[in-house]
């Protein structure tokens, strides 16, 4: 048995050297002379490489593939449209054999040196804390616990999962290789499992200290834990922003599997907080320590498992020199704020490089895009004001009527948000959308931001640093005085609350309407707000669920009103609220130290106060 695998094993092998041999083919005479010259040492050294895999000089392959992939990813982000479309096919077979000669150096293990062994603590561990912490480091699925290499070692329910000395026979190999595990169809890189087989064909042996030792504690690419870093500010002496030169990295490489609610490997690139908490394996950087990091070693694909980021090419090594000095220069955040989403410390970033005509000629652009990718047979007004861009299709005289009444409200809401006096607010006038009728607000909704509205709401806000704007639904009793302050109002304390960072619904919509209440006090809207509030007291009989609901509309946003409401009655601890929020805190750590209970007891408190007073 054993001789036939090995027979099949160099068959293969045959067969994909010679892939990697005959998969050339000669540019055609409409490509620039430099990307045929390029191509052509693209085509030498795939052929080169796998003349040296055939003569086993698998360190010397090595260092050509890494070369070569190289030269690969950097001739691909230097062609024209023209001729991306002439070498689709070519370049498509690049990466084939490149694949091809990854696999077959893979199983050589040629990452550190040729033949070497592979190492359980280095390069076993954090392939299995990285997939399977979820269910068997943390938990026991199915009997059987990762949580440490005895554990391992003494297997699951259902008898043992390794065969020292046969990879293809052990139940772990098994289940991974099958894909089977990890569960959600995630199945592991052909060169993560390779790995883990040439660990067990080489006798499953433990290299750590201690063999009960925790797995998360030594699965960092040096063997050690490192402490998770802390918020360190700029001293003035960077060269790299993280802001500028680093949050768009990550934003467009990394948050599609390391974001929501259910990021890989737990590690999440949504807000700079939670990408300093790390992932399963640990800290993601060492500040000041580049080659230290597990980030850059992920990033260059050396820190064992996949090379990031994963199913893609890998990153221009001039992106991860970027991130390396980032690092170097103590790893500083420069953002607003370190709960502020990535993506809007990104898109505030590039608006902070533009003057506030640049950017409010850019968003006037951006509102004209959205509208015609809402409404395309709709031919909007628009109207500006000092601080506002208005568009919509009601009449120009309503636009200006909008723009006017958010204009009076603009100094109020900054000033509740505590916004210092005469500090910018918004760099650039701020995009209001008006609807006549809520169909065309849904359709916005839809088309623009690919989501449903509940049936009750007539508005909601956006905060982007490149671009934040407010719809709205215009009021039925239009012909009523000061019909638009309350509404209008609501919108532009929601778009400022937004902008304190990540802080969960109940405190946006209750707060945004909290705020209004107070710059429009006087309004009958707001007494009949007040009026419902004991009606409401309801929806908080469940605090847990209430906090995790949906604010927008119903008794859920009339509850919130009445929390966030008596939050702002209490200034001091509020103005300490709104700071700590600015300055990068989590809510819930906020709200815990300030007030000295969570929000959910917190919300408990309120609904008990509001019973006591009925």
């Amino acid at each position: 048995m054993g001789q036939a695998m090995g027979r099949i094993a160099r068959c293969a092998c045959l067969f994909l050297c010679a892939a990697l041999l005959l998969c050339g083919s000669p540019a055609r005479a409409t490509l620039s002379e430099d990307v045929a010259k390029k191509a052509a040492a693209i085509d030498e050294s795939l052929a080169k490489l796998a003349k040296l895999y055939r003569a086993k000089k698998y360190r010397d392959a090595a260092k050509l593939f890494a070369e070569t992939e190289t030269s690969i990813s950097k001739l691909a982000l230097e062609l024209s449209d023209e001729e991306r479309t002439e070498l689709a096919d070519r370049l498509a077979g690049w990466r084939r054999r490149s694949e091809a000669a990854k696999r077959l150096l893979a199983d050589q293990k040629t990452s550190g040196s040729a033949n070497s062994g592979v190492s359980f603590v280095k390069d076993v561990s954090p392939l299995l804390v990285a997939n399977c912490a979820a269910c068997h480091i943390r938990e026991s699925r199915g009997g059987l616990s990762l949580a440490s290499f005895e554990a391992l070692a003494r297997g699951s329910e259902n008898g043992t999962v390794l065969f020292p000395g046969d990879g293809m026979a052990s139940r772990l190999y098994e289940v991974l290789d099958t894909g089977d595990m990890p569960r959600g169809g995630n199945r592991l890189p052909d060169e993560a499992l390779t790995t883990i087989r040439t660990w067990i064909d080489q006798g499953a042996k433990f290299d750590g200290p201690d063999p009960t030792a925790a797995i998360a504690e030594m699965a960092a690419p040096d063997g050690t834990t490192t402490a998770v870093p802390g918020i360190v500010k700029p001293t003035g002496t960077e060269t790299v922003s993280f802001g500028s030169d680093i949050a768009g990295i990550f934003v467009e490489h990394c948050s599609e599997c390391h974001g929501g609610n259910n990021p890989r490997a737990n590690l999440s690139f949504d807000t700079f907080t939670r990408m300093l908490a790390g992932s399963d394996t640990g800290a993601l950087f060492a500040p000041g320590k580049p080659m230290e990091s597990l980030l850059i070693g992920k990033l260059k694909g050396t820190a064992g498992g996949a090379r990031m980021p994963m199913g893609r090419d890998p990153l221009p090594d001039a992106t991860i020199a970027l991130v390396e000095k980032w690092i170097a220069e103590g790893a500083a955040f420069d953002g607003s704020g370190a709960g502020v989403p990535m993506r809007q410390v990104w898109e505030a970033a590039l608006s902070a490089k533009l003057t506030a005509d640049e950017i409010s000629a850019k968003r006037v652009e951006l509102a004209a895009k959205n509208w015609k990718l809402a409404l395309p047979d709709t031919t909007p007004s628009t109207a500006d004001s000092k601080s506002f861009h208005v568009i919509g299709n009601a009449s120009e005289s309503v636009l200006k009527e909008v723009a006017a009444t958010a204009e009076s409200q603009h100094n109020k809401v900054a000033q509740a948000l505590r916004i210092p006096r005469g500090k910018e607010w918004f760099k650039g006038r701020v995009t209001v959308f008006v609807f006549q009728r809520r169909v065309d607000y849904t359709e916005f909704a839809e088309m623009v931001e690919q989501r449903g509205v509940p049936q009750e709401v007539t508005g909601h806000w956006r905060n982007s640093g490149l671009d934040p704007y407010f719809c709205l639904v215009l009021p039925a009793e239009m012909e009523t005085e000061n019909a638009l302050r309350p509404p209008v109002a609501i919108q532009l304390a929601g778009l400022g609350v937004a902008g304190l960072g990540e802080i969960p619904s109940w405190f946006g919509h209750g707060m945004a309407r909290a705020i209004a209440a107070r710059v429009e006090g006087r309004d009958p809207s707001v007494r009949a707000w007040d009026a419902q509030v004991v009606e409401a007291l309801t929806v908080v009989e469940n605090a847990e669920l209430f906090l995790r609901s949906d604010a927008s509309s119903g008794l859920n946003a009339t509850a919130s009103y009445g929390i966030c409401k008596t939050i702002l009655e209490d200034g001091r601890r509020y103005g300490r609220l709104i700071t700590a929020l600015r300055d990068g805190a989590t809510f819930n750590d906020a709200v815990t130290r300030i007030y000295g209970a969570d929000p959910q007891t917190l919300v408990e408190q309120w609904a008990a106060s509001q019973a006591a007073n009925r």
